[in-house]
């Protein structure tokens, strides 16, 4: 019997002949030219400029179909910008991130040492659903600023952008250089288990804990970026209309599919009706035909969307307080689903126990806001968003949390900063990509050392003279 995969139609067994093929094609091409220069690199990122502008709207089109309906403007905002941008900073500064960083040395060492950034060699990248184009491309950018092949794994939940971003590469580059694959489970797995020489993943932390035990079989080192609860914390001297502004825009971008929304609010009880009413008039003032609205996206599968109306339900039947802002809330047939305000809901609610990934926001109320900060600082965040006025009150918060990032009076802004970090801690994630940081990442930092003319060293060769001995223990010692 032959086995199919679902994603491609195409038999398993020569889907994972073709992996390993072109894998060993970008290593023998690697190997064949280990230190691309700064020309070559610069020529790499306006190719793929100039490939993303001529299919822009062809992958607007692609991952709207993909979804069933996602806002145009959306795409162009969070996917093709953010391509655009990196590879923009990329290029401007490229050429200041290759030079070699001069080291001090110190006594009785004399000479010079370097630490230069040489390529590693393959790059493997794995993408999840909702951003496919920018977490395609990002990573890709940096990865050939960094002068690296690339392999990336495409989500078999989007097939229609896969095929354009396929289209889109191939152009720009040769097999040898980037080259995108598609497939289920099993190609996931086999994936992970190549001798990449850094591996980056995006998607859920269950799933990332494979891809970390399956990399670790060749020692691969990863950069893994999950999502988690972020939470957003109204202090009472935040107005709720203000608070609104951007907590509205980060928790309604991709219908909350986003791996760094909002994912829990806590505001005064005193602020509670204000908050709502005012998140319900910027809601309604944003999506004036409400889910129907040109700007308002899609659930992207029947499964994930299920999985939110049963933790509508199951919050609802454990007592807590359901508000959906738009009327009508639900449409089933489009998969759309209107932003919905859970009040208090106990711990035991579905959506406490999971990054809720759609649009429904857990609301809790507090007496003294000091008691949020206690809840907190015993959890590593993903985010920690903090809408306040109070300079006090930030730095107690700074001082008293852990997270991978912290943003003061906005939402998501930090993921479209060149050099920001972004990446996880703890259960959110290993390590960090964007910018410098990025190219550090996936550089290799080498070591070179000069020996100057003088060398003091010969002295401490054998036979060991006492004077000399006890001179460097006095000096060492001192």
């Amino acid at each position: 019997m032959t086995v199919v995969s679902l994603a491609t139609r195409i038999p398993v067994a020569q889907q994972l002949k073709v992996l390993e093929h072109n894998f060993s094609v970008l290593q023998s091409a690697f190997n064949n030219d280990p230190n691309r220069s700064l020309a070559l690199r610069l020529g790499d990122l306006k190719r793929l400029h100039k490939a993303i502008l001529s299919y822009r709207q062809h992958l607007v089109s692609a991952l709207s179909q993909d979804y069933g309906y996602r806002s145009s403007y959306e795409t162009m905002l969070a996917d093709i910008l953010p391509s655009i941008r990196a590879i923009k900073h990329a290029r401007r500064h490229l050429k200041h991130w290759m030079k070699p960083d001069k080291e001090p040395t110190q006594f009785p060492v004399f000479g010079r040492v370097e630490v230069h950034h040489q390529p590693l060699g393959v790059i493997g990248i794995m993408v999840p659903w909702n951003f496919p184009i920018s977490l395609s491309l990002v990573p890709l950018v940096t990865a050939l600023a960094a002068g690296n092949r690339v392999m990336i794994k495409a989500s078999e939940q989007t097939p229609r952008t896969n095929e354009v971003l396929k289209n889109l590469l191939s152009e720009a580059f040769p097999d040898d250089q980037v080259f995108l694959v598609e497939g289920d489970l099993s190609m996931a797995s086999a994936f992970c288990e190549l001798p990449f020489s850094h591996l980056q993943f995006t998607g859920t932390g269950e799933v990332g804990k494979q891809v970390l035990r399956a990399a670790s079989l060749s020692l691969t080192p990863v950069s893994l970026e999950f999502g988690g609860k972020s939470p957003v914390v109204i202090t009472p001297d935040m107005p709720p209309q203000k608070a609104t502004e951007t907590l509205l825009f980060g928790k309604s971008l991709n219908s909350g599919q986003v791996c760094v929304a909002p994912d829990i609010c806590y505001v005064h009880e005193s602020a509670l009706e204000g908050l709502i009413d005012a998140l319900a008039w910027g809601w309604k003032n944003a999506y004036p035909q409400g889910i129907s609205s040109r700007d308002w996206t899609s659930i992207n599968s029947d499964e994930n969307y299920q999985r939110l109306i049963t933790q509508i339900s199951d919050a609802k039947a454990k007592g807590a307080r359901v508000i959906p802002l738009g009327d009508p809330p639900l449409n089933d047939r489009q998969k759309r689903m209107t932003l919905h305000l859970v009040i208090n809901p106990p711990s035991t609610a579905m959506l406490m126990q999971e990054e809720v990934f759609g649009p429904i926001l857990p609301v809790y109320t507090y007496e003294a806001v000091e008691t949020v900060f206690e809840k907190l600082s015993a959890q590593t965040l993903r985010v920690l968003y903090l809408m306040s006025n109070n300079e006090p009150m930030i730095r107690s918060m700074l001082a008293s949390t852990q997270s991978k990032a912290v943003v003061v009076n906005n939402t998501l802004v930090q993921s479209a900063i060149s050099d920001a970090l972004f990446g996880g801690r703890g259960a959110s994630g290993i390590a960090s990509y964007h910018g410098k940081q990025g190219f550090m990442t996936l550089s290799c930092q080498r070591t070179v050392f000069r020996q100057g003319r003088f060398n003091p060293g010969k002295l401490m060769q054998p036979p060991f003279r006492r004077w000399w001995q006890r001179l460097i223990l006095s000096w060492l010692l001192r």
